[in-house]
Protein backbone atom coordinates (compact mmCIF):
# COMPACT_ATOMS: atom_id res chain seq x y z
CA UNK A 1 0.00 0.00 0.00
CA UNK A 2 1.42 3.32 -0.62
CA UNK A 3 1.95 6.10 2.02
CA UNK A 4 -1.06 8.40 1.14
CA UNK A 5 -3.30 5.50 1.19
CA UNK A 6 -1.57 4.60 4.87
CA UNK A 7 -1.79 8.13 5.98
CA UNK A 8 -5.58 8.60 4.59
CA UNK A 9 -6.86 5.08 6.16
CA UNK A 10 -4.97 6.14 9.35
CA UNK A 11 -6.97 9.70 9.51
CA UNK A 12 -10.71 7.66 8.26
CA UNK A 13 -10.48 4.34 11.31
CA UNK A 14 -9.04 6.62 13.96
CA UNK A 15 -11.96 9.17 13.67
CA UNK A 16 -14.54 5.90 13.24
CA UNK A 17 -13.16 4.96 16.46
CA UNK A 18 -12.89 8.22 17.78
CA UNK A 19 -16.87 8.90 16.76
CA UNK A 20 -17.91 6.17 19.08
CA UNK A 21 -15.60 6.80 22.24
CA UNK A 22 -16.62 9.65 21.93
CA UNK A 23 -20.58 8.73 23.10
CA UNK A 24 -19.15 6.36 25.95
CA UNK A 25 -17.08 9.04 27.07
CA UNK A 26 -13.40 7.37 26.39
CA UNK A 27 -10.98 9.85 25.34
CA UNK A 28 -9.96 10.52 21.68
CA UNK A 29 -6.15 9.25 22.29
CA UNK A 30 -7.65 5.68 22.66
CA UNK A 31 -9.16 5.79 19.18
CA UNK A 32 -5.70 6.44 17.61
CA UNK A 33 -3.92 3.47 19.44
CA UNK A 34 -6.80 1.35 18.62
CA UNK A 35 -6.43 2.60 15.11
CA UNK A 36 -3.01 1.92 14.84
CA UNK A 37 -3.39 -1.71 16.21
CA UNK A 38 -6.09 -3.01 14.41
CA UNK A 39 -4.10 -1.51 10.66
CA UNK A 40 -0.83 -3.02 11.65
CA UNK A 41 -2.80 -6.55 12.44
CA UNK A 42 -4.16 -6.24 9.03
CA UNK A 43 -0.88 -5.71 7.32
CA UNK A 44 -2.55 -1.64 6.11
CA UNK A 45 0.16 0.38 8.01
CA UNK A 46 3.75 1.56 7.23
CA UNK A 47 5.22 1.44 10.54
CA UNK A 48 8.16 3.29 9.23
CA UNK A 49 6.54 6.07 8.01
CA UNK A 50 3.91 6.30 10.82
CA UNK A 51 6.49 6.77 13.26
CA UNK A 52 8.70 9.28 11.39
CA UNK A 53 4.73 11.38 11.49
CA UNK A 54 4.23 10.56 15.07
CA UNK A 55 7.83 11.89 16.20
CA UNK A 56 6.69 15.30 14.04
CA UNK A 57 3.49 15.55 16.14
CA UNK A 58 5.56 14.92 19.70
CA UNK A 59 8.16 17.52 18.14
CA UNK A 60 5.02 19.95 17.72
CA UNK A 61 3.37 19.01 20.69
CA UNK A 62 6.90 19.49 23.36
CA UNK A 63 7.22 22.73 20.77
CA UNK A 64 3.86 24.03 22.41
CA UNK A 65 4.49 23.48 25.90
CA UNK A 66 7.76 25.07 26.05
CA UNK A 67 6.09 28.22 24.45
CA UNK A 68 3.27 28.19 26.76
CA UNK A 69 5.56 27.53 29.41
CA UNK A 70 5.45 30.04 32.03
CA UNK A 71 7.83 29.65 35.03
CA UNK A 72 5.76 32.65 37.21
CA UNK A 73 2.22 30.72 37.20
CA UNK A 74 3.69 28.02 39.46
CA UNK A 75 4.37 30.59 42.32
CA UNK A 76 0.49 31.10 42.61
CA UNK A 77 0.33 27.44 43.87
CA UNK A 78 -0.40 26.71 47.23
CA UNK A 79 2.27 24.64 49.31
CA UNK A 80 -0.29 21.64 49.56
CA UNK A 81 -0.36 21.41 45.73
CA UNK A 82 3.28 21.78 45.64
CA UNK A 83 3.96 18.55 48.12
CA UNK A 84 0.76 16.68 46.94
CA UNK A 85 2.35 16.77 43.01
CA UNK A 86 6.14 15.99 44.25
CA UNK A 87 4.63 13.62 47.11
CA UNK A 88 2.74 11.83 44.83
CA UNK A 89 5.67 11.58 41.72
CA UNK A 90 8.19 10.57 44.72
CA UNK A 91 6.33 7.67 45.95
CA UNK A 92 4.99 6.09 42.65
CA UNK A 93 8.76 6.03 41.07
CA UNK A 94 9.55 4.49 44.21
CA UNK A 95 6.94 2.08 44.20
CA UNK A 96 6.86 2.03 40.28
CA UNK A 97 10.71 1.42 40.58
CA UNK A 98 10.48 -1.86 42.86
CA UNK A 99 7.74 -3.43 40.70
CA UNK A 100 9.67 -2.77 37.39
CA UNK A 101 13.03 -5.36 39.53
CA UNK A 102 10.30 -7.78 40.63
CA UNK A 103 9.05 -7.65 37.14
CA UNK A 104 12.46 -9.04 35.99
CA UNK A 105 13.46 -5.46 34.08
CA UNK A 106 16.64 -4.36 34.54
CA UNK A 107 17.61 -1.31 36.98
CA UNK A 108 18.00 1.46 34.64
CA UNK A 109 15.25 0.78 33.02
CA UNK A 110 12.96 0.23 35.78
CA UNK A 111 14.00 3.58 37.33
CA UNK A 112 12.79 5.35 34.30
CA UNK A 113 9.62 3.29 33.91
CA UNK A 114 9.03 3.65 37.45
CA UNK A 115 9.40 7.79 37.14
CA UNK A 116 7.54 7.70 33.74
CA UNK A 117 4.73 5.98 34.87
CA UNK A 118 4.43 8.39 37.68
CA UNK A 119 2.81 11.16 35.24
CA UNK A 120 -0.58 11.41 34.80
CA UNK A 121 -2.66 13.10 31.74
CA UNK A 122 -3.61 16.73 32.12
CA UNK A 123 -5.08 16.56 29.11
CA UNK A 124 -7.61 13.92 29.62
CA UNK A 125 -8.23 15.04 33.41
CA UNK A 126 -9.18 18.37 32.10
CA UNK A 127 -11.19 17.29 29.71
CA UNK A 128 -13.20 14.65 31.85
CA UNK A 129 -13.57 17.99 34.71
CA UNK A 130 -14.71 20.36 31.78
CA UNK A 131 -17.19 17.60 30.99
CA UNK A 132 -18.35 17.24 34.38
CA UNK A 133 -18.49 20.84 35.39
CA UNK A 134 -15.73 19.91 38.09
CA UNK A 135 -12.92 22.62 37.15
CA UNK A 136 -13.80 24.52 39.89
CA UNK A 137 -14.66 22.48 42.23
CA UNK A 138 -11.90 21.89 45.20
CA UNK A 139 -10.88 18.61 43.84
CA UNK A 140 -10.64 19.90 40.44
CA UNK A 141 -7.85 23.04 41.38
CA UNK A 142 -6.37 20.11 43.43
CA UNK A 143 -5.97 18.00 40.38
CA UNK A 144 -4.83 20.48 38.24
CA UNK A 145 -2.63 22.59 40.42
CA UNK A 146 -0.79 18.98 41.02
CA UNK A 147 -0.84 17.34 36.83
CA UNK A 148 0.79 21.12 36.36
CA UNK A 149 3.44 20.72 39.20
CA UNK A 150 4.00 17.40 37.51
CA UNK A 151 4.24 18.65 33.59
CA UNK A 152 6.97 20.71 35.06
CA UNK A 153 9.14 17.76 36.44
CA UNK A 154 8.14 15.71 33.51
CA UNK A 155 9.70 18.82 31.43
CA UNK A 156 12.53 19.15 33.11
CA UNK A 157 13.26 15.54 33.10
CA UNK A 158 12.96 15.35 29.53
CA UNK A 159 15.50 18.59 29.05
CA UNK A 160 18.08 17.16 31.90
CA UNK A 161 18.08 13.58 30.21
CA UNK A 162 18.14 14.79 27.08
CA UNK A 163 20.94 16.52 27.56
CA UNK A 164 23.12 14.11 29.98
CA UNK A 165 21.49 10.80 29.22
CA UNK A 166 22.23 8.48 26.28
CA UNK A 167 22.58 4.90 25.69
CA UNK A 168 25.43 4.46 23.48
CA UNK A 169 28.07 6.47 25.41
CA UNK A 170 30.19 5.50 23.23
CA UNK A 171 29.32 7.93 20.66
CA UNK A 172 29.24 10.90 22.78
CA UNK A 173 31.05 12.55 25.88
CA UNK A 174 31.61 15.40 28.51
CA UNK A 175 32.41 17.52 25.45
CA UNK A 176 29.36 17.24 23.41
CA UNK A 177 27.32 17.93 26.62
CA UNK A 178 29.18 21.10 27.21
CA UNK A 179 28.58 22.10 23.63
CA UNK A 180 25.34 21.19 23.20
CA UNK A 181 24.32 23.08 26.40
CA UNK A 182 26.53 26.36 25.20
CA UNK A 183 24.95 26.32 21.53
CA UNK A 184 21.30 26.45 23.34
CA UNK A 185 22.73 29.06 25.58
CA UNK A 186 23.64 30.98 22.60
CA UNK A 187 20.35 29.71 20.51
CA UNK A 188 18.78 31.56 23.58
CA UNK A 189 19.65 34.82 23.31
CA UNK A 190 18.91 34.92 19.51
CA UNK A 191 15.65 33.58 20.73
CA UNK A 192 15.04 37.21 22.31
CA UNK A 193 16.03 39.28 19.73
CA UNK A 194 14.35 36.81 17.39
CA UNK A 195 10.82 37.87 19.53
CA UNK A 196 11.37 41.04 19.06
CA UNK A 197 11.93 41.19 15.15
CA UNK A 198 8.57 39.28 15.56
CA UNK A 199 6.93 42.33 16.34
CA UNK A 200 7.95 44.22 13.49
CA UNK A 201 6.26 41.41 11.13
CA UNK A 202 3.10 40.83 13.49
CA UNK A 203 0.84 41.65 10.72
CA UNK A 204 2.52 39.09 8.40
CA UNK A 205 1.40 35.52 10.40
CA UNK A 206 2.38 33.30 7.66
CA UNK A 207 5.95 34.46 8.17
CA UNK A 208 5.96 34.21 11.40
CA UNK A 209 4.78 30.69 11.33
CA UNK A 210 7.58 29.95 8.84
CA UNK A 211 10.24 31.21 11.21
CA UNK A 212 9.58 29.80 14.17
CA UNK A 213 8.81 26.28 12.35
CA UNK A 214 12.14 26.89 10.63
CA UNK A 215 13.56 28.12 14.96
CA UNK A 216 12.06 24.62 15.66
CA UNK A 217 13.98 22.40 13.13
CA UNK A 218 17.11 24.18 14.03
CA UNK A 219 17.36 23.42 17.72
CA UNK A 220 16.20 19.54 16.39
CA UNK A 221 18.91 19.42 13.72
CA UNK A 222 21.31 20.16 16.65
CA UNK A 223 20.28 17.61 18.88
CA UNK A 224 20.01 15.03 15.66
CA UNK A 225 23.42 16.20 15.32
CA UNK A 226 24.80 15.39 18.43
CA UNK A 227 22.71 12.54 19.07
CA UNK A 228 20.19 14.29 21.37
CA UNK A 229 16.89 14.13 22.86
CA UNK A 230 15.05 15.53 19.98
CA UNK A 231 12.32 15.99 22.35
CA UNK A 232 14.56 17.80 24.95
CA UNK A 233 15.67 19.91 22.00
CA UNK A 234 11.58 21.13 21.09
CA UNK A 235 10.91 21.90 24.35
CA UNK A 236 13.84 24.43 24.34
CA UNK A 237 12.84 25.78 21.04
CA UNK A 238 10.02 26.72 22.66
CA UNK A 239 10.70 28.25 25.84
CA UNK A 240 13.20 30.31 23.92
CA UNK A 241 10.39 31.97 22.38
CA UNK A 242 7.98 32.14 25.44
CA UNK A 243 8.68 35.55 26.29
CA UNK A 244 7.95 36.74 22.81
CA UNK A 245 4.40 38.71 22.23
CA UNK A 246 2.91 36.42 19.64
CA UNK A 247 2.29 33.55 21.08
CA UNK A 248 -1.24 33.30 20.24
CA UNK A 249 -0.06 33.86 16.81
CA UNK A 250 2.43 31.09 17.22
CA UNK A 251 -0.14 28.87 18.96
CA UNK A 252 -2.70 29.28 16.51
CA UNK A 253 -0.71 27.81 13.03
CA UNK A 254 0.92 25.07 15.10
CA UNK A 255 -2.26 23.65 16.97
CA UNK A 256 -3.91 22.05 14.44
CA UNK A 257 -0.66 20.57 13.08
CA UNK A 258 0.02 19.18 16.58
CA UNK A 259 -3.29 17.39 16.91
CA UNK A 260 -3.22 15.65 13.40
CA UNK A 261 0.49 14.14 13.49
CA UNK A 262 0.00 13.08 17.17
CA UNK A 263 -3.13 10.94 15.69
CA UNK A 264 -0.17 9.30 14.34
CA UNK A 265 1.87 9.26 16.87
CA UNK A 266 -0.59 7.28 19.02
CA UNK A 267 -0.97 4.95 16.00
CA UNK A 268 2.45 4.02 16.03
CA UNK A 269 2.28 2.80 19.88
CA UNK A 270 -0.83 0.65 18.61
CA UNK A 271 1.33 -0.65 15.73
CA UNK A 272 4.17 -1.80 18.22
CA UNK A 273 1.57 -3.28 20.52
CA UNK A 274 2.35 -7.03 21.09
CA UNK A 275 -0.16 -9.26 22.36
CA UNK A 276 2.12 -11.53 24.03
CA UNK A 277 2.47 -13.28 27.30
CA UNK A 278 5.62 -11.65 27.85
CA UNK A 279 4.25 -8.14 27.04
CA UNK A 280 0.46 -8.45 28.07
CA UNK A 281 1.51 -9.61 31.90
CA UNK A 282 3.53 -7.06 32.61
CA UNK A 283 1.39 -4.84 31.15
CA UNK A 284 -1.87 -5.51 32.96
CA UNK A 285 0.38 -5.82 36.52
CA UNK A 286 1.70 -1.85 35.91
CA UNK A 287 -1.77 -1.26 34.99
CA UNK A 288 -3.35 -2.45 38.02
CA UNK A 289 -0.79 -0.49 39.59
CA UNK A 290 -1.56 2.61 38.46
CA UNK A 291 -5.01 2.32 38.99
CA UNK A 292 -4.91 1.60 42.21
CA UNK A 293 -1.71 2.64 43.90
CA UNK A 294 -1.72 6.33 42.51
CA UNK A 295 -5.03 7.22 43.67
CA UNK A 296 -4.18 5.62 47.21
CA UNK A 297 -0.86 7.70 47.43
CA UNK A 298 -2.80 10.85 46.92
CA UNK A 299 -5.55 9.79 48.96
CA UNK A 300 -3.09 9.29 51.57
CA UNK A 301 -1.30 12.74 51.31
CA UNK A 302 -4.46 14.79 51.29
CA UNK A 303 -5.90 13.01 54.24
CA UNK A 304 -2.59 13.78 56.74
CA UNK A 305 -3.17 17.33 55.23
CA UNK A 306 -7.20 17.22 57.00
CA UNK A 307 -8.71 16.67 53.69
CA UNK A 308 -11.92 14.92 53.56
CA UNK A 309 -12.50 11.39 52.60
CA UNK A 310 -14.72 12.42 49.17
CA UNK A 311 -12.27 14.70 48.19
CA UNK A 312 -9.41 13.38 48.68
CA UNK A 313 -10.76 9.77 47.12
CA UNK A 314 -12.10 12.00 43.97
CA UNK A 315 -8.63 13.73 43.38
CA UNK A 316 -6.82 10.39 43.90
CA UNK A 317 -8.79 8.74 40.96
CA UNK A 318 -7.71 11.94 38.68
CA UNK A 319 -3.86 10.01 38.76
CA UNK A 320 -5.19 7.03 38.08
CA UNK A 321 -3.43 6.88 34.04
CA UNK A 322 0.29 7.01 32.65
CA UNK A 323 0.38 10.96 31.03
CA UNK A 324 1.49 11.31 27.85
CA UNK A 325 4.88 12.12 29.02
CA UNK A 326 5.17 8.99 29.83
CA UNK A 327 4.80 7.83 26.42
CA UNK A 328 7.58 10.39 24.82
CA UNK A 329 9.78 9.44 27.90
CA UNK A 330 9.72 5.61 27.00
CA UNK A 331 9.53 6.31 23.21
CA UNK A 332 12.53 8.62 23.84
CA UNK A 333 14.59 6.56 26.52
CA UNK A 334 13.60 3.33 27.04
CA UNK A 335 12.30 2.59 23.62
CA UNK A 336 12.44 -1.67 24.19
CA UNK A 337 9.46 -0.91 26.69
CA UNK A 338 6.94 1.14 24.14
CA UNK A 339 4.83 -1.96 23.27
CA UNK A 340 4.22 -2.59 27.27
CA UNK A 341 3.89 1.04 27.33
CA UNK A 342 1.38 1.28 24.81
CA UNK A 343 -1.06 -0.75 26.22
CA UNK A 344 -0.52 0.44 30.17
CA UNK A 345 -1.83 3.58 28.34
CA UNK A 346 -4.97 2.16 26.47
CA UNK A 347 -6.17 0.24 29.75
CA UNK A 348 -5.50 3.26 32.18
CA UNK A 349 -6.87 5.98 29.89
CA UNK A 350 -9.88 3.60 29.29
CA UNK A 351 -10.65 2.63 32.97
CA UNK A 352 -9.75 6.39 34.78
CA UNK A 353 -12.12 7.57 32.31
CA UNK A 354 -14.79 5.38 33.36
CA UNK A 355 -13.70 5.71 37.22
CA UNK A 356 -13.91 9.41 36.77
CA UNK A 357 -17.01 9.98 35.53
CA UNK A 358 -18.82 7.76 37.74
CA UNK A 359 -16.68 8.49 40.71
CA UNK A 360 -19.84 9.02 43.36
CA UNK A 361 -20.96 5.74 42.31
CA UNK A 362 -17.84 4.39 43.65
CA UNK A 363 -17.55 6.50 46.24
CA UNK A 364 -20.96 5.42 47.64
CA UNK A 365 -19.75 1.60 46.57
CA UNK A 366 -16.42 2.41 48.99
CA UNK A 367 -17.58 4.76 51.41
CA UNK A 368 -17.44 2.28 54.52
CA UNK A 369 -13.88 0.48 53.50
CA UNK A 370 -12.62 4.45 52.66
CA UNK A 371 -13.63 5.36 55.98
CA UNK A 372 -11.73 2.69 57.49
CA UNK A 373 -8.85 2.83 55.74
CA UNK A 374 -8.42 6.65 56.55
CA UNK A 375 -6.07 8.28 58.49
CA UNK A 376 -7.39 12.07 58.32
CA UNK A 377 -7.57 13.77 61.56
CA UNK A 378 -10.60 13.92 62.84
CA UNK A 379 -12.36 17.71 64.13
CA UNK A 380 -12.39 17.48 67.55
CA UNK A 381 -14.32 21.07 68.22
CA UNK A 382 -17.92 20.19 69.57
CA UNK A 383 -20.50 21.90 68.23
CA UNK A 384 -23.36 23.25 70.14
CA UNK A 385 -26.25 22.11 68.83
CA UNK A 386 -28.08 24.78 66.66
CA UNK A 387 -31.60 24.97 66.48
CA UNK A 388 -33.81 26.71 63.81
CA UNK A 389 -30.37 28.13 62.64
CA UNK A 390 -29.22 29.05 58.58
CA UNK A 391 -27.40 26.33 57.13
CA UNK A 392 -24.48 27.66 54.84
CA UNK A 393 -23.28 24.83 52.61
CA UNK A 394 -20.01 26.23 50.96
CA UNK A 395 -17.69 28.74 52.12
CA UNK A 396 -15.63 29.92 49.03
CA UNK A 397 -16.17 32.95 47.24
CA UNK A 398 -19.68 33.53 47.03
CA UNK A 399 -20.63 31.33 50.61
CA UNK A 400 -17.92 33.46 52.11
CA UNK A 401 -19.77 36.77 50.77
CA UNK A 402 -23.67 35.36 52.16
CA UNK A 403 -22.11 34.37 55.27
CA UNK A 404 -20.75 37.74 55.88
CA UNK A 405 -24.04 39.45 54.46
CA UNK A 406 -26.08 37.03 57.02
CA UNK A 407 -24.50 37.69 60.01
CA UNK A 408 -24.93 41.44 60.04
CA UNK A 409 -28.49 40.84 61.20
CA UNK A 410 -28.25 37.11 62.35
CA UNK A 411 -25.65 35.06 64.42
CA UNK A 412 -27.81 31.65 64.43
CA UNK A 413 -25.53 30.21 61.33
CA UNK A 414 -23.64 27.73 60.83
CA UNK A 415 -21.38 26.79 57.84
CA UNK A 416 -20.57 23.31 56.28
CA UNK A 417 -17.52 23.11 54.18
CA UNK A 418 -14.80 20.46 53.80
CA UNK A 419 -11.64 22.52 52.69
CA UNK A 420 -9.57 22.80 55.59
CA UNK A 421 -8.80 26.41 54.25
CA UNK A 422 -11.74 27.58 54.33
CA UNK A 423 -12.06 25.75 58.17
CA UNK A 424 -9.37 27.64 59.19
CA UNK A 425 -11.01 31.34 58.39
CA UNK A 426 -14.24 30.04 59.64
CA UNK A 427 -12.03 29.29 63.27
CA UNK A 428 -10.40 32.85 63.27
CA UNK A 429 -13.36 35.07 62.10
CA UNK A 430 -15.59 32.64 64.97
CA UNK A 431 -18.10 31.71 62.85
CA UNK A 432 -19.86 27.94 63.92
CA UNK A 433 -18.59 25.31 61.38
CA UNK A 434 -19.12 21.68 60.47
CA UNK A 435 -15.92 19.96 58.71
CA UNK A 436 -17.05 17.33 56.60
CA UNK A 437 -19.63 16.73 53.20
CA UNK A 438 -22.78 17.51 53.12
CA UNK A 439 -23.16 14.28 51.00
CA UNK A 440 -22.30 12.41 54.68
CA UNK A 441 -25.04 11.88 57.04
CA UNK A 442 -22.78 12.24 59.80
CA UNK A 443 -22.34 15.58 58.82
CA UNK A 444 -25.80 15.95 58.40
CA UNK A 445 -26.58 15.11 62.35
CA UNK A 446 -23.66 16.92 63.64
CA UNK A 447 -24.83 20.09 62.28
CA UNK A 448 -28.72 19.26 63.49
CA UNK A 449 -29.98 20.32 59.85
CA UNK A 450 -33.45 19.07 60.41
CA UNK A 451 -34.26 21.68 62.72
CA UNK A 452 -32.78 24.70 60.32
CA UNK A 453 -34.42 27.49 59.52
CA UNK A 454 -33.33 28.07 55.94
CA UNK A 455 -30.65 25.69 54.03
CA UNK A 456 -28.42 28.21 51.21
CA UNK A 457 -26.02 25.74 49.37
CA UNK A 458 -23.64 27.58 47.56
CA UNK A 459 -22.35 24.79 45.18
CA UNK A 460 -23.03 24.80 42.15
CA UNK A 461 -23.15 20.66 41.51
CA UNK A 462 -25.88 18.64 40.87
CA UNK A 463 -24.62 15.87 42.55
CA UNK A 464 -25.04 17.25 45.85
CA UNK A 465 -28.14 19.67 45.23
CA UNK A 466 -30.10 16.67 44.13
CA UNK A 467 -28.70 14.99 46.98
CA UNK A 468 -30.36 17.90 49.57
CA UNK A 469 -33.43 17.92 47.55
CA UNK A 470 -33.99 14.46 48.09
CA UNK A 471 -33.37 14.66 51.48
CA UNK A 472 -35.54 17.67 52.37
CA UNK A 473 -38.33 16.27 49.97
CA UNK A 474 -40.95 15.77 52.81
CA UNK A 475 -39.53 18.80 54.90
CA UNK A 476 -40.75 22.15 55.49
CA UNK A 477 -37.16 23.93 55.53
CA UNK A 478 -36.87 26.49 52.82
CA UNK A 479 -33.99 25.28 50.28
CA UNK A 480 -31.96 27.91 48.11
CA UNK A 481 -29.43 26.60 45.75
CA UNK A 482 -27.08 27.68 43.49
CA UNK A 483 -26.88 26.58 39.50
CA UNK A 484 -24.58 27.11 36.53
CA UNK A 485 -27.45 27.22 34.26
CA UNK A 486 -31.31 27.74 33.52
CA UNK A 487 -31.95 24.30 32.93
CA UNK A 488 -30.34 22.97 36.03
CA UNK A 489 -32.62 25.55 37.93
CA UNK A 490 -35.75 25.00 36.28
CA UNK A 491 -35.03 21.13 37.16
CA UNK A 492 -34.23 22.17 41.05
CA UNK A 493 -37.41 24.13 41.20
CA UNK A 494 -39.57 21.01 40.03
CA UNK A 495 -37.61 18.57 42.56
CA UNK A 496 -38.93 21.74 45.72
CA UNK A 497 -36.25 24.03 45.50
CA UNK A 498 -37.48 27.54 47.17
CA UNK A 499 -35.07 30.06 45.06
CA UNK A 500 -31.82 29.20 42.25
CA UNK A 501 -29.42 31.45 42.46
CA UNK A 502 -27.72 31.72 39.21
CA UNK A 503 -24.23 33.48 39.60
CA UNK A 504 -24.03 35.27 36.42
CA UNK A 505 -27.50 35.96 35.76
CA UNK A 506 -27.65 37.73 39.08
CA UNK A 507 -23.90 39.20 38.41
CA UNK A 508 -25.66 40.46 35.61
CA UNK A 509 -28.39 41.74 37.04
CA UNK A 510 -26.37 43.71 39.80
CA UNK A 511 -23.53 44.86 37.34
CA UNK A 512 -26.47 46.47 35.14
CA UNK A 513 -27.89 48.24 38.46
CA UNK A 514 -24.34 49.93 39.48
CA UNK A 515 -23.26 51.27 36.16
CA UNK A 516 -27.57 52.99 35.98
CA UNK A 517 -26.24 54.26 39.80
CA UNK A 518 -22.96 55.42 38.60
CA UNK A 519 -23.78 57.19 35.13
CA UNK A 520 -23.70 60.61 36.72
CA UNK A 521 -20.35 60.38 38.70
CA UNK A 522 -17.82 58.73 35.90
CA UNK A 523 -15.52 61.19 36.44
CA UNK A 524 -14.75 60.19 40.18
CA UNK A 525 -11.62 58.02 40.91
CA UNK A 526 -12.70 57.00 44.46
CA UNK A 527 -14.84 54.47 43.12
CA UNK A 528 -12.11 52.90 41.77
CA UNK A 529 -9.94 53.33 44.35
CA UNK A 530 -12.83 51.84 46.84
CA UNK A 531 -12.87 49.23 44.58
CA UNK A 532 -9.35 48.18 44.03
CA UNK A 533 -9.16 48.19 48.04
CA UNK A 534 -12.07 46.11 48.40
CA UNK A 535 -9.68 43.57 45.52
CA UNK A 536 -6.99 44.01 47.61
CA UNK A 537 -8.57 42.87 51.32
CA UNK A 538 -9.88 39.86 49.10
CA UNK A 539 -6.52 38.81 47.67
CA UNK A 540 -5.01 39.25 51.51
CA UNK A 541 -8.16 37.19 52.76
CA UNK A 542 -6.99 34.51 50.20
CA UNK A 543 -10.58 34.51 49.07
CA UNK A 544 -9.73 35.12 45.27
Amino acid sequence: MNLFSVFVLTIIISSLFAVVFYFINIPSLISYIFAGFLLSRLNLLATEFISILGELGIIFLLFLVGLRLDFTKFKEFSNEVIYLGLGQVIFTSFLGTILGILLGIDFLNAIIIGIAFSFSSTIIITKILIDKNDLDTLYGRLSLGMLLIQDLLAIVLLIFLGLFYVKEFQNTNLFDSALIIVLFLLFFLLGRFLGKFFLKIRNNQELIFLISLSWLLLFISVAKLKNFSIEAAAILAGISLSQSHVLVEITKKFTPIKDLFLIFFFAYLGSKMIMSYQVTLPALIYSIFILIANPLIVFYILNLMGYHTRLAFNTGLTTAQISEFSLILIQAFSKEYISLTGMVGMVTFFVSSLMIYNNQKIYNFLKKFLKFIEIRKTEEKEERKLENHIVVIGFHRMGYIIVHKLIEKYQNILVIDFNPQAINLLKKENINYVFGDIMDDEILIKSNIHKAKLIISTIPHNEENLFLLEKFKNSNIPIILTATNAFDAMNYYKLGAFYVIIPHFLGGEKAGEFIIEILGKLGEREITEKHKKYLENKINLEHL
